[in-house]
């Protein structure tokens, strides 16, 4: 990670659509944390993949710290979670449009 060529860690995040196990889901959780953590250890832009998993996803983020810079990179969520994200001062993508909110990444 110590290269400036790494401007992002990720696509991380939670996929709920195929994985309905809880032994799964916990797996997946734990991998998130340990990127959050990558993500604010070396500064940067967490870059998160969500389906199906929103409330997770918000309940990960604000437990192990909102990185100074995340994008939402795939989004299968609606206009309210679109907003949740937003009051963290982060970003959503959906079908090709990008909304971003922050600095840029480095």
């Amino acid at each position: 990670m110590g290269r400036d060529a790494v401007v992002a860690v990720g696509e991380t995040g939670l996929d709920y659509y195929r994985t309905r196990e809880p032994e799964g889901r916990a797996a997946q959780e734990r991998s998130f944390r340990r990127h959050i953590g990558w993500a604010h250890q070396h500064g940067r832009t967490l870059m998160i993949h969500d389906r199906d998993a929103h409330d997770d996803i918000l309940r990960v983020v604000d437990d192990a710290g909102v990185p100074e810079r995340m994008v939402m990179h795939c989004f299968s969520g609606d206009a309210d979670f679109a907003a949740r994200c937003l009051e963290r001062g982060r970003g959503c993508r959906s079908r090709g449009r990008h909304v971003r909110i922050g600095r840029s990444p480095p």
